[in-house]
């Protein structure tokens, strides 16, 4: 479902029919697809160590796979929109377009969107929480506790939340870039 919800900020932003809201549905597709790329490495990586795919099993894994739980956490912030990474950029770039379309739907998208928002940090958060805070250490597989997978899961995973760090902290030359590419269109 999240990348649905993800997906109607951008339709949204492409119904506004503005350069500036295509502009932000164009760079919150970028950062989504980098966030839920990193979020699936990692999603795999703890089923390959543990063998657990249910939420509730994963208390502690934070602190027995800090590699991969430091990535998830990372990019699960940053598709919530927690500032200054590039979802916050591209949501608010898709509120401030409905604002300046000024009509009644605008305005009801831009809430919508907020409100989205609202649910997706409920539904990353009851990942992060006890996976670093947990109440239960029973993640035991085989008889041995969870570690970060070898060098070849964790690699991919922390070079493309680099990337999606560094992207996120030049958001407004990406910005600036897709502007001069929308011009040109």
């Amino acid at each position: 479902y999240s990348t649905v919800s993800n997906l109607s900020y951008m339709l949204i932003a492409v119904a506004l029919m503005t350069g500036s809201a295509l502009n932000a549905a164009l760079m919150h597709m970028m950062f989504h697809a980098l966030a839920k790329i990193v979020l699936f490495c990692c999603a795999g990586a703890v089923f390959y160590v543990t063998g657990r795919e249910y939420i509730y099993q994963l208390h502690g894994c934070g602190r027995r796979m800090p590699i991969t739980f430091t990535c998830f956490t990372f990019t699960a912030l940053g598709l919530i929109g927690v500032p200054p990474l590039g979802n916050f950029t591209s949501k608010w770039l898709i509120c401030t377009s409905a604002m300046e379309v000024g009509s009644f739907w605008a305005y009801f998208a831009a809430m919508s969107l907020m409100f989205s928002t609202l649910l997706t940090a409920l539904y990353l958060l009851s990942v992060i929480i006890p996976a670093w805070f947990p109440t239960d250490e029973k993640i035991v597989r085989d008889g041995r506790l969870p570690h970060d997978p070898h060098a070849l899961m964790t690699a991919p995973m922390i070079l493309i939340a680099a990337l999606y760090a560094v992207l996120s902290l030049y958001s407004s030359g990406i910005g600036e870039m897709l502007q001069s590419f929308i011009k040109a269109v």
